[in-house]
C-alpha cells in the first residue's frame, strides 16, 4: 500500500499551540497596602522571564516568590522551569547532562509558574521598600475585577521555600497525583492517561472513574480497503519529566502503527499537570490531500468511563442537566438529546454532585486551530447502554474490561484536510467547589477570560538614576 496513504491515517500527538492562560493588564487602580479579593484559585499563573527584566541574570536557586497577608509575610510556592535558546524545556530526568545555554541563570525564556489561589494582599510603600522585593505581580479578574498580588525576591532576604507540592509524578506506575485528582498512563496504551479519581479534596470520592482515553479511527481508501486505527496503535515513550511543587511536565515521543508493525516518525509532546488540570496538545499530521485518496473518514475520541460514574450527570450546552444520567440504560430522553455541539467553545460536564453520588465533578474541553474551526464539525458521542439488550462491547478493550458508559466527540469533514499539520489541545479540570448547573461557567472562564497580569519592577535599582 502506498505508504502516504497510510502516513495520512496517523495521528500523532506533539506540541500545539500555547495556551495563554494569563493576559497583560493595562492599569493599575489600586491602591497600596489593598487586600486580596481575588476569588479564582485553581489558575496558573506562568511569566516568562523577559516580562521580568528585574530578574534577570539571577541564579536561579537564589530566586524566591513571597506574599503578604495580614501584614505577614509568607513564601509561594513556586517553580523556575528553563528553556533552551529553541524554546524547549530542560528535562534533566531524561537526560542528566541537559543544560541552558544560561547556566543556571535566570533569562528571558525561562518560566516562573505559580497559583493563584497563593496571591495575597498588595504591600505598602513602606513595606516594599523594606522588605528587599525585585517585582510585584498582580493578578486581576475581568468577571469581578477581584485582585491579588506577589512579589519576587531573592535569598539574601528572604531565604525560606514553601514546603507545598501541589502535583507529583511517579516514573515508575506512570502516575500523576495532584491535590484534586489522581490519574494513570494506560499499559496497553501509553499515551492515553487513565484510572482518573477525584480527591476529596477536589470534591469527589477519590475513586477510579474512568478506564482510558480512548481513538477510533476507520478510513476507506478508494472506497475498498478499510483501515483502522486505535490508541493501542500508537508507541510511547517517554523523553523526560520536569516535576515541581507547581506543576509536572512529561514529554514523551509517540508515534502510530503504519503497515507491517512499522511505526511511523517519532513526534514529540509535552503534558502539563497542575494540582487541577491538565493540558494534552496533539497535532493531526496528513501527509497528503486527503480527499484524494479517502471516501471515508470517521474519527471519535473520548473516554471510557468505569461502573463507578453509575449516577454522574453528562450535560453540554444542547443537553441540559438532568437528562443525561449515567446508569448503563439509554432512556427515551436520552435517545432523543441534541448532540450538537459548538466548533469553537467544545466542552463536556460530567458531575457526581447534583445526583449525590460523591464521584466530584470534571470539566473537559477540546481547543484547536482556526482552520479546523473552520473546515471541521463535531458532535456528542453518548453510549450508555451497557446494560440494554442491544448492547454491543467495544472490540477494541472488550479483553481488558466491560465499557460501563462512553462519552466522547465525534468528528466530521476530515476528509476535506488538505496536507498539514493542525493542533488540537485537550484541556481538563476538576471543579471542586461544583454545586450546581452554571457552576461551571466560572472554569470555562479560566481560558475565555483569563486572568490579567500586570508586572512592576519595585526594585531600589529602578530608582536609581
Amino acid at each position: 500500500m502506498n505508504r502516504k496513504i497510510v502516513c495520512l491515517l496517523c495521528l500523532l500527538l506533539a506540541p500545539g499551540p500555547s495556551l495563554s492562560l494569563a493576559q497583560s493588564l493595562k492599569d493599575d487602580t489600586v491602591p497600596r497596602g489593598a487586600q486580596k479579593m481575588l476569588q479564582r484559585t485553581i489558575d496558573p499563573i506562568v511569566i516568562r522571564g523577559d516580562r521580568v527584566p528585574a530578574l534577570l541574570g539571577t541564579p536561579i536557586e537564589k530566586i524566591r516568590v513571597v506574599g503578604f497577608r495580614n501584614d505577614e509575610i509568607y513564601p509561594v510556592p513556586f517553580q523556575i522551569d528553563e528553556r533552551d535558546t529553541k524554546g524547549s524545556y530542560i528535562f534533566r530526568t531524561g537526560n542528566s547532562q541537559a543544560k541552558d545555554a544560561d547556566n543556571g541563570l535566570f533569562d528571558d525564556n525561562d518560566e516562573l509558574v505559580f497559583m493563584c489561589k497563593d496571591m495575597g494582599d498588595r504591600t505598602r510603600e513602606d513595606q516594599t521598600k523594606a522588605s528587599g522585593l525585585l517585582a510585584e505581580v498582580m493578578a486581576n479578574d475581568p468577571v469581578d475585577k477581584g485582585t491579588g498580588w506577589c512579589y519576587v525576591t531573592t535569598t539574601d532576604r528572604h531565604p525560606d521555600l514553601s514546603d507545598a507540592d501541589y502535583v507529583s509524578y511517579d516514573p515508575q506506575k506512570d502516575t500523576i497525583t495532584a491535590i484534586n485528582y489522581h490519574l494513570g498512563f494506560s499499559k496497553r496504551a501509553p499515551n492515553s492517561y487513565a484510572d482518573t479519581a477525584v480527591t476529596p479534596a477536589g470534591g469527589g470520592n477519590g475513586i477510579r472513574v474512568n478506564d482510558r482515553v480512548i481513538i477510533r479511527l476507520d478510513a476507506a481508501v478508494f472506497g475498498v480497503l478499510h483501515i483502522r486505527r486505535s490508541e493501542e496503535d500508537f508507541r510511547s515513550v517517554r523523553k523526560g519529566y520536569i516535576d515541581g511543587p507547581v506543576r509536572v511536565i512529561k514529554r514523551v515521543g509517540n508515534s502510530v502503527r503504519q503497515v507491517f508493525g512499522i511505526y511511523g516518525p517519532e513526534i514529540e509532546v509535552d503534558y502539563t499537570f497542575y494540582y487541577s488540570n491538565w493540558v494534552m496538545p496533539s497535532v493531526i499530521d496528513i501527509p497528503v490531500d486527503v480527499g484524494k485518496y479517502l471516501s471515508e473518514f470517521d474519527f471519535r475520541g473520548g473516554t471510557h468511563w468505569t461502573e463507578a460514574s453509575k449516577g454522574m450527570v453528562f450535560y453540554t450546552k444542547y443537553i441540559a442537566p438532568g437528562v443525561a444520567i449515567i446508569d448503563g440504560h439509554m432512556s427515551e430522553a436520552e435517545k432523543k438529546m441534541d448532540l450538537r455541539l459548538d466548533i469553537g467553545h467544545i466542552w463536556h460536564c460530567y458531575t457526581g454532585a447534583l445526583q449525590g453520588t460523591g464521584q466530584g465533578s470534571i470539566l473537559f474541553r477540546i481547543l484547536m486551530d482556526e482552520f479546523l474551526r473552520k473546515t471541521l464539525s463535531v458532535k456528542t458521542y453518548y453510549n450508555d447502554r451497557c446494560n440494554d439488550p442491544d448492547f454491543e462491547d467495544d472490540p477494541i478493550t472488550k479483553n481488558e474490561y466491560k465499557r460501563y458508559f462512553e462519552g466522547s466527540y465525534v468528528w466530521m469533514g476530515m476528509e476535506k484536510l488538505p496536507k498539514g499539520r493542525y493542533n488540537i489541545t485537550s484541556w481538563s479540570t476538576i471543579m471542586p467547589d461544583y454545586g450546581k448547573p452554571g457552576d461551571e461557567k466560572r472554569y470555562l472562564d479560566i481560558l475565555d477570560k483569563p486572568l490579567g497580569i500586570k508586572i512592576e519592577d519595585v526594585s531600589e535599582r529602578r530608582k536609581l538614576p
